[in-house]
């Protein structure tokens, strides 16, 4: 005579729900919700992008190419902030200035691709208002050499002008204008230096237009390993806790993470 026989079936995603809700509702109660932050690299359109040279009333102009990131930070509609935190721009054309006449005249150029203009550091990060925002006081250095052409002395002779050693006040750039079209970021930007040199006042006006594509996010990845497994479990809840974004956490897509999006995260590890 057999003994009864038993079927146990045992599944984990009761299991799990209890769980995250529980840990859901606890932490509910000290959790601000925090919103999408993203960094995102952006690339300038030389195209769009120029810098307009002024020394001592001499006037010359240049394409940009160049580099930048924008930070977006601790955004929690209506409201939030976006910092540049990094830019290098590079002049794509000579730049050339003449004094005097004739003969008697001193040339100050420089070589295609040898200025540039970068942040050394990047002020503080900035308001988003509608699709704008400011940021003040970041410091922009400027690398190179401008090489002077003076056989008859009349500047000092010829020679070669290191332009790092020419120091720049703080800059602020206002107005700095960030677009979305589908995952396309674009920012744009005109800001201006001014400073005094051995040759004059140079004044310089930039104008540059970035973009770059927002990174793909595989919803529940929390590890960042390109799958979703057991593993992501534990940072799920870490960042729940601390009450930081991802955008992997972000189960339910609603540009913010809090408990809300629990059932989602358990749904979706359920399914891989």
């Amino acid at each position: 005579m057999s003994g009864p026989s038993y079927n146990f079936q045992f599944s984990l995603v009761p299991t799990m729900k209890k769980l995250f809700l529980t840990v859901g509702f606890a932490v509910a109660a000290i959790f601000t919700p925090v919103a999408q932050a993203q960094i995102i690299p952006l690339t300038v359109n030389p195209n769009l992008s120029s810098v307009d040279v002024t020394l001592d009333g001499q006037s010359s102009s240049s394409q940009l190419s160049g580099t930048t990131t924008i930070d977006f930070q601790n955004l929690s509609p209506p409201s939030g902030s976006a910092q540049i935190t990094q830019l290098d721009f590079v002049l794509d054309d000579a730049l050339s200035f003449r004094f005097g006449v004739s003969i008697l005249s001193v040339t100050v150029s420089s070589t295609p691709g040898d200025v540039m203009v970068s942040m050394v550091s990047p002020g503080a990060p900035g308001t988003i208002s509608g699709t704008t925002f400011d940021q003040l006081a970041n410091v922009i250095q400027m690398t190179g050499d401008f090489d002077v052409n003076d056989p008859f002395g009349l500047a000092g002779g010829s020679q070669t002008i290191d332009l790092s050693t020419i120091p720049l006040s703080p800059l602020d750039a206002t107005a700095i204008t960030v677009t979305q079209s589908g995952d396309t970021i674009t920012v744009s930007n005109v800001f201006s230096i001014s400073e005094e040199t051995d040759f004059g006042l140079l004044e310089a006006e930039v104008t540059y237009v970035a973009t770059g594509v927002a990174p793909a996010v595989i919803l529940g990845d929390v590890n960042q390993d390109d799958f979703v497994t057991f593993l992501d479990i534990s940072p799920f809840i870490a960042l729940l806790s601390a009450a930081q974004f991802q955008a992997e956490a972000d189960c339910n897509e609603d540009g913010m993470l809090n408990f809300l999006d629990i059932s989602f995260f358990i749904n979706i590890l359920a399914g891989s």
